[in-house]
């Protein structure tokens, strides 16, 4: 999840779809106005032990990579624009100075079911130090 407050917010995220099983979807906050914008989701296959996410930024822009074995990665085709996660885009002007990687989680089955995440990771990228580029 990549996290300016509680109206500018990107997250991709292990959810249920009712026909397809687990799938992993991108949620957009954009100053209150919600999209999900994949338009093909997902599946997460049933074999898979684990689900990796990454996301990758890029000085103006960030993208959202995921695996299921850490080995091969598969980059979702959506570009977001790093500014949006700034003082100077949210509505009314900003209240304080960064943005938050994260990882997050909600229980929307009420059953109060927790989730085990193994760990958060940061690096800076050795192929491209001289941008500044950073994976976490």
């Amino acid at each position: 999840m990549n996290y300016y407050n509680t109206e500018i917010w990107t997250a991709l995220q292990v959810t249920h779809d009712e026909n397809l099983g687990s799938i992993l979807d991108l949620t957009i906050c954009d100053n209150f106005s919600f999209s999900q914008p994949l338009k093909d989701k997902i599946v997460i296959p049933g074999e898979a032990n684990c689900v990796y996410l990454r996301v990758n930024i890029e000085h103006k822009k960030y993208y959202y990579s995921y695996s299921f074995n850490q080995k091969d990665w598969h980059k979702i085709e959506l570009v977001l624009e790093t500014k949006k996660l700034s003082d100077d885009y949210v509505r009314g002007g900003g209240f304080f100075t960064g943005a938050f990687v994260e990882m997050q989680c909600q229980d929307t089955s009420g059953q109060n079911i927790p989730a085990d995440f193994k760990n958060l990771a940061t690096r800076k990228s050795n192929t491209s130090a001289e941008k500044g580029d950073f994976y976490f």
